[in-house]
């Protein structure tokens, strides 16, 4: 029975490749013992850890030609494509570019640097292009919901949850209109 065992076989074949993987298993082992994460053994503590209750949270409200469309059920749109395209829009338009901090993170060079200023504006959004994304929205919109759009509205929305359990709109600001 044990004859057929993977290292029971290397080892009557090639002794230091059976140490080798001895190591490797006595390694993961001590890797675990001491809460390590290493690759391709990863801690399930590392994604088990559990999600704080926030007391309010951020969300996007989407109106076309006037009506509110839910953004998690437009057809032929994954589901959260709109949403992460507003959360970075709205970033931008609060002049925090998440790129940026990821652009010079990367390359080692800080961000208020003046040689760095050239390369981080070549990788990062500039006004104009957060001038360029509604007409766009605008034109996905089209595509997707097969309709004529003629105004966008997008607000940004703080909500909370309310002692019955259901969601309460605590401010609604708009961050972004435009009309073709």
């Amino acid at each position: 029975m044990t004859k057929h065992w993977f290292l029971v076989e290397t080892y009557s074949k090639r002794k230091g490749l059976t140490l080798f993987f001895i190591a490797l298993i006595m390694g993961q082992f001590f890797f675990l013992y001491k809460k390590i994460p290493n690759f391709p053994f990863l801690l399930y503590a590392m994604y088990s850890h559990p999600i704080a209750i926030e007391k309010e949270y951020t969300t996007f409200q989407l109106k076309v030609n006037g009506d509110e469309q839910n953004l998690f059920r437009i057809a032929n749109c994954p589901d959260e494509f709109l949403y992460y395209q507003f959360w970075k829009y709205y970033r931008l338009k609060q002049n925090k570019d998440p790129i940026e901090k990821t652009v010079c993170a990367r390359f080692g060079i800080h961000p208020d640097s003046t040689e760095s200023n050239w390369f981080v504006q070549q990788l990062t959004n500039q006004p104009q292009d957060i001038a360029a994304f509604l007409p766009w929205l605008s034109r996905y919109l089209r595509q997707i919901l097969h309709t004529d759009v003629q105004k966008i509205e997008l607000y940004v929305l703080t909500c909370a949850y309310n002692t019955q359990g259901t969601v309460e709109v605590l401010s609604k600001s708009l961050i972004g209109e435009y009309s073709e």
